[in-house]
């Protein structure tokens, strides 16, 4: 079903109309409705063959988010209310498996808004997205954000920015500085003193150089004069000077993985932890220290095949940064630095920019005691899983 629902072509979306009508029972039509949205997820419904809509409504429709980018005024009503309310934390611990079903459903209904962009849901995923008791929810809500044009946006979430976690504050910098209006709101707000000028680390600094907007090119400027980053020579002072350190061991691997969750592991995984947007460094040649210490410092000198970045500029003035997640004919799914998945239909984009340089920021031993970096590179160098109970 859902190979055929991608293509697109009228022959195909035939065939899966005709699996529809054919299917045995209602539970073989609601897989194939599984099929059929994950093949259309960020692309519009409209042109569908009459034969498909009609085995689709006489399917029951498919969940509450097909029914929605549908656009069916009264699944939209239902959606609104259903991400509206904020569920209570659960006294059972046996409800935690429903609970964590109906936190993925919400999640789910929250990104098909940002897709469909209905009247009347920019209040609401505003409202999660301050307010919001679940970090996931409210990532969610601040990506799907991003797909509307209100000017209002960006100084509804700078009023809640210093509030925010490291992690939902980081996919707030990534709605703030896809337009130019809400860049110019971020950057004015450093200007006037209400943000902290270490708020934005460098690499999101870079991010508003792609923004045309001469104010803001002139904010940035006065701001950050300097925004090329070390020099190779820079680069090879800083590898010479922590390479001793790194390779002479005896650190504290325990130690180590603490500080690796906390920088490293926000992008790539080791032995099955940590995120999923840099390359897995579990089957890396990790004990070659230096090769590691020279990627960590110089990220730009070795990218690897399938994490290059690119900056899309879409017809209605976005800007998304990020790698190529999945793409077919018609959409393009762009993940960001803060691990946020964007999908963008084909027919908006207006640019695709590949760039040389790495997204993965610059310096990040720089803040770390020389303690830090040999437990870190302890930790690196295992070549298995610790075992906590040993700890």
């Amino acid at each position: 079903m859902q190979r055929f629902s991608q293509t697109g072509v009228r022959n195909d979306l035939l065939v899966a109309a005709d699996l529809l009508a054919k299917a045995p029972s209602a539970e073989h039509k609601k897989e194939l409705l599984k099929g059929f949205e994950a093949a259309f997820k960020g692309r519009p419904l409209s042109g569908l063959p009459d034969e498909l809509v009609k085995q689709i409504t006489e399917a029951g429709g498919g969940s509450l988010a097909l029914r929605v980018r549908q656009k069916d005024a009264a699944a939209i009503d239902e959606a609104l209310k259903l991400v509206a309310v904020e569920p209570k934390a659960p006294a059972d611990p046996k409800q935690k498996a429903a609970d964590e079903e109906t936190k993925t459903r919400r999640i789910e209904i929250v990104q098909t808004l940002g897709e469909v962009q209905p009247a009347g849901s920019v209040p609401v995923l505003l409202a999660l997205a301050k307010t919001s008791t679940d970090n996931d929810v409210r990532a969610a809500s601040l990506t799907s954000l991003l797909g509307y044009k209100d000017d209002a946006i960006g100084s509804e979430v700078l009023s809640v920015f210093s509030s925010l976690t490291d992690d939902v504050r980081s996919v707030a910098l990534t709605l703030l500085t896809s337009r130019p209006v809400w860049a110019r709101q971020l950057v004015e707000a450093i200007d006037a003193g209400t943000l902290k000028h270490e708020a934005l680390p460098m690499d999101v600094v870079r991010k508003l150089t792609f923004l045309k907007d001469d104010k803001l090119a002139t904010l940035v400027k006065k701001h950050w004069p300097k925004l090329e980053g070390a020099s190779t020579v820079e680069m090879q002072e800083q590898i010479a000077r922590f390479a001793p350190v790194a390779k002479s061991g005896g650190g504290i691997p325990f130690e180590g993985k603490k500080i690796f969750m906390q920088s490293c592991g926000k992008c790539h995984l080791l032995f099955g932890e940590g995120g999923r947007i840099g390359p897995d460094l579990t089957t890396f040649k990790r004990d070659d220290v230096q090769h590691i210490l020279t990627n960590v410092i110089n990220p730009s000198a070795e990218i690897r095949e399938g994490f290059e970045a690119i900056v899309v500029v879409t017809n209605d003035g976005r800007t998304v940064t990020g790698f190529r997640a999945d793409q077919d004919a018609r959409v393009l799914v762009v993940r960001g630095i803060d691990g946020q998945n964007i999908t963008i239909s084909r027919d908006d984009i207006e640019e695709i920019v590949p760039q040389k340089k790495s997204l993965m920021p610059e310096g990040l031993l720089n803040t770390l005691t020389d303690e830090q970096v040999r437990n870190l590179f302890t930790y690196l160098r295992v070549g298995q899983p610790l075992n906590t109970e040993m700890r």
